[in-house]
């Protein structure tokens, strides 16, 4: 875990502070070409900051040639809270095990999933969940992340988005912060970017009655160094996630956004 007197102001607070990690949550929507550049520079940034991270990917499948998360939490294939300690940079296949646990994901079932993942994951301090909204709403509904939900500028995608946020609204009560991936050198990007961001405001606003979240990343080849913009996003997203220990979940912000019922929103 990391050393808390980094980030603790006095050292007294050293002794009475257990370290917590932090889960961080990107909702799949099928665009590959923006979502894996981004979800790749986002954990290369949080890496060169000094943080070991453990990433699961539930658009992958576990198998015996592949064992993943659905292995350590059957414990029939890697040992419990050490298959990845020699890694600071672990990828999970999750696709199975992100299932199996939301089949326990009532709030009155102990441990919760995010303490399960804890647990197996003990000694990495940032846990990222790719997953879809589907899988994201079903495991981890009403525990207060923020998915990171990303799209391109094509017009075509604010469908499936919109699709994306009302399920994770609705049936996982996640509020969720589109970031769309832009070449911020192309002016012409840049304002099919914001467009793209007040369409989609729009109809969560008109149909879902919520206010929503929008951000705008810099596309980026995999094998250059994370830019500023992706060093701020890494980090205000890591302000922003969830915390979790063994024995309770807290979140790192005071308070966590507050879902009104859509009453008054129209049907879509």
């Amino acid at each position: 875990m990391l050393n808390a007197s980094l980030h603790q102001t006095t050292g007294f607070n050293e002794l009475f502070t257990q370290p917590a990690q932090h889960v961080i949550v990107m909702a799949s929507n099928g665009d590959w070409h923006g979502e894996l550049p981004l979800l790749w520079n986002l954990c290369s940034a949080w890496s060169s900051m000094g943080y070991t991270l453990a990433v699961l990917d539930a658009t992958t499948t576990e198998s015996d040639r592949n064992p993943g998360l659905q292995q350590l939490m059957d414990n029939t294939r890697l040992p419990t809270g050490s298959a990845f300690d020699h890694v600071n940079w672990a990828i999970v296949p999750a696709a199975l095990g992100l299932t199996q646990l939301s089949e326990h994901a009532s709030p009155n079932e102990t441990p919760t999933p995010l303490q399960t993942l804890s647990h197996l994951f003990e000694s990495y301090e940032i846990i990222v969940i790719y997953a879809s909204a589907h899988n994201l709403a079903a495991c981890l509904p009403d525990t207060g992340l923020e998915p990171l939900l990303p799209l391109s500028i094509n017009t075509l995608s604010i469908v499936p988005t919109y699709q994306a946020l009302k399920h994770l609204m609705l049936k996982g009560h996640l509020h969720a912060t589109t970031v769309t991936v832009v070449d911020t050198s192309n002016p012409m990007d840049m304002l099919s970017a914001q467009h793209v961001n007040q369409r989609l405001q729009d109809c969560a606003f008109n149909f879902l009655g919520q206010h929503i979240s929008t951000l705008t990343a810099p596309s980026q080849p995999l094998d250059e160094l994370a830019t500023d913009d992706i060093k701020t996003l890494a980090l205000r997203l890591l302000e922003r996630a969830v915390s979790v220990r063994q024995d309770t979940l807290t979140l790192t912000r005071t308070t966590a956004p507050h879902l009104a019922p859509p009453s008054t929103a129209r049907k879509h």
